[in-house]
C-alpha cells in the first residue's frame, strides 16, 4: 500500500510530520495538493485553520480549550480520487462514511469501507485511505487533538474496539457534524475555539450514545428510533402498540422484539418509564397538582397515576414532590 507515495501522494517524509517548529499538527504545507484532489469531488465543504491560528489555540491559557482541539474538519461528497497516506502526525482522523465506498489501511491491517461505517485513525500510526474508483465514499471528517483526546478514544472505544465500527446512517450525526462544518471560526478567539470544541464534542456525544453492539442491530435501530420518537411525542395519550409500530415499519410481534432487541425493554414498559420521568419533571412545578400531572401525561384517573408513578419510582408522587421541595430549599443561593 506504499505505493500511493509514488502515484502522488505526499510521503511521510515530507510535511506530514508533527511541525516542530510551531509544535503543532498540521498538513496546511499539502495544500494544493488537497485542492487538486477537491476539484474531482461531486462536492465538498471544509476549513482549515492556518499554522498561526492553531498556534494560537494551543497557546491559550485555559485548560479547557487544552482538552479538545479541532483544527480542521469538512464534508467530501462522491470523494473521486480522494486518497491520503500519513505517519507520525499528532492528531486523530475521525471519518463517517455517508455512502459509497472506500479501503483503509494501518500497518498489515486492511478494510474496506462501506456506508454507515465510523473509521478512526489513532494519532502516530502508518495508515492510509483510498475512496472507492468507481462508488467513491462520501465522507464527514475531523481532525483531533489535545489533552483529553486518549479519554475520549477509550470512552467511545475508538481504538480498542478497532480502526472500523458499522453504526448505521444517523441523521443527528449527520446535523452534528454540519453544525461544525458550516461554524468556520471568524474571529479566531477563544470564544470561537470553544463554540469547535462544543461543536466537536456534540458529535462525539452522539457516537456514545449509540448502543455498544449498534453494527448487530443497525437494521432495526433506525426504524426502532422512529418509533421512539413518536412515543417520545405521544407521552400526553394512550399506549398505542399498533400505532408505534407502524411507525416502524413492522408488525406488532416483530415490532416488540426488535424495540427490545434495542432497548432492552418491552415498548409497553419503555413508553411507561418515559411518562413518569416527565411526571418527575411536573412535579417540580410550583402548584401544580397531582390530577393535573395525571392528566398531562393521558391518564383519566388519578388514583391509577398514583399506583403507577409508585411502582416505577418506589414513593408515591406526593412524597416525591415534598422530597424535591425540600432538597431544593436546602440549596445554597
Amino acid at each position: 500500500m506504499n505505493k500511493n507515495a509514488s502515484e502522488g501522494l505526499p510521503s511521510d517524509k515530507n510535511n506530514l510530520r508533527l511541525n516542530t517548529k510551531t509544535l503543532v499538527p498540521s498538513e496546511n504545507a499539502n495544500a494544493k495538493f488537497f485542492e487538486s484532489q477537491n476539484r474531482a469531488y461531486g462536492n465538498c465543504f471544509q476549513w482549515l485553520l492556518t499554522d498561526a491560528e492553531r498556534r494560537k489555540w494551543c497557546e491559550t491559557e485555559l485548560p479547557l480549550l487544552d482538552m479538545l482541539r479541532v483544527f480542521a474538519c469538512g464534508l467530501f461528497v462522491e470523494a473521486h480520487g480522494h486518497s491520503w497516506e500519513r505517519s507520525a502526525h499528532n492528531e486523530g482522523i475521525l471519518i463517517y462514511c455517508a455512502g459509497g465506498t472506500g479501503s483503509y489501511w494501518q500497518d498489515d491491517l486492511h478494510l474496506e469501507i462501506n456506508a454507515g461505517d465510523l473509521l478512526y485513525c489513532p494519532p502516530n500510526t502508518h495508515h492510509g485511505y483510498t475512496a472507492d474508483a468507481t462508488q467513491p465514499w462520501t465522507i464527514y471528517w475531523i481532525h483531533l487533538s489535545g489533552s483529553m483526546l486518549p479519554a475520549y478514544e477509550k470512552l467511545l472505544g475508538l481504538v480498542d474496539d478497532g480502526p472500523v465500527r458499522h453504526i448505521g446512517i444517523h441523521d443527528a450525526i449527520i446535523a452534528e457534524f454540519t453544525r461544525l462544518i458550516i461554524r468556520h471560526p471568524l474571529t479566531k478567539n477563544s470564544a470561537d475555539w470553544f463554540c469547535i470544541q462544543s461543536n466537536a464534542i456534540a458529535i462525539l456525544g452522539r457516537i456514545a450514545e449509540l448502543p455498544r453492539n449498534i453494527a448487530d442491530i443497525t437494521a432495526a435501530y433506525g426504524p426502532i428510533q422512529k418509533s421512539i420518537a413518536l412515543m417520545n411525542a405521544s407521552l400526553d395519550q394512550s399506549f398505542d402498540l399498533m400505532r408505534f409500530a407502524a411507525e416502524a415499519g413492522c408488525g406488532r410481534r416483530h415490532f416488540i422484539r426488535q424495540f427490545r432487541r434495542v432497548t432492552g425493554l418491552p415498548p409497553g414498559e419503555w413508553f411507561t418509564r418515559q411518562k413518569m420521568q416527565r411526571a418527575c419533571g411536573l412535579l417540580t412545578l410550583p402548584n401544580i397538582r397531582i390530577n393535573e400531572v395525571a392528566s398531562r401525561l393521558g391518564y383519566t384517573d388519578a388514583l391509577y397515576f398514583s399506583r403507577v408513578f409508585k411502582r416505577s419510582m418506589g414513593v408515591a408522587p406526593e412524597s416525591y414532590r415534598l422530597s424535591q421541595t425540600s432538597s431544593s430549599s436546602t440549596k445554597p443561593g
